[in-house]
C-alpha cells in the first residue's frame, strides 16, 4: 500500500469544483498524516511548480518534511503514470 498525492497544488485546487476547498485541503492533510503515522510509502508530485500550479500545499512540507523534498516534479507531463521518475518512485 502506498499514498499518492498527485498535484496537490496551490494553483490546480483552484481547479476544482466539485469540492469545497477547504475540503480537498483537510481530506489531504489526513492522507498525508495517515501515510507518515502508519509508515506507508507517501509519493507526491507536482507539475510545472514555477507556473500557475503553483507550489504543493504548505501542509505537506509541514506533515511530511521527507517526501515534501523528495516529491516528483514533473515537467509539463499531465499523466504522472507516465513520467518514469514518477512511475518507479511508485514501483
Amino acid at each position: 500500500t502506498a499514498v499518492l498525492l498527485i498535484d496537490h497544488q496551490i494553483g490546480t485546487i483552484k481547479f476544482a469544483i466539485s469540492t469545497p476547498r477547504d475540503e480537498i485541503i483537510r481530506n489531504t492533510r489526513a492522507l498525508a498524516r495517515t501515510a507518515v503515522e502508519t509508515g506507508m510509502p507517501l509519493v507526491l508530485s507536482t507539475s510545472l511548480e514555477d507556473k500557475f500550479q503553483g507550489p504543493l500545499l504548505q501542509d505537506l512540507r509541514e506533515i511530511a518534511p521527507t517526501a515534501y523534498e523528495e516529491r516528483i516534479k514533473r515537467p509539463g507531463v499531465i499523466d504522472a503514470w507516465l513520467y518514469e521518475p514518477f512511475r518507479k518512485a511508485v514501483e
